[in-house]
């Protein structure tokens, strides 16, 4: 009975990816690669990775870089100016 109890769980957990990592629904890399294209050159690697995290561990961040990603969203860099002073994702390198 508890073969099928652990089996049905790690089913479940499998369907409904309730037991990784969290769903992410900001694109880092796209925030840093505009960053890189428009504002000066970071590596884009470490900012994405960066930014995931910071995203993974806070609500508020994560909001604020969904909403730059949003602002980014199929502008030039020309129009992207404005975004960034709403984006949470500055890279250090």
């Amino acid at each position: 009975m508890t073969k099928i109890n652990v089996s049905s769980l790690l089913i479940m957990c499998a369907l409904f990816a309730g037991c990784g990592e969290a769903k992410r629904t900001v694109n880092c890399a796209q925030i840093c690669e505009k960053y890189d294209e428009c504002v000066r050159d970071v590596n884009v690697a470490s900012c994405t990775t960066e930014c995931e995290d910071q995203a993974d561990a806070n609500e508020n961040y994560e909001t604020a870089a969904k909403t730059c990603e949003d602002c980014l969203d199929n502008k030039t860099c020309m129009e992207a100016t404005s975004c960034w002073a709403q984006c949470p994702v500055v890279p250090n390198t």
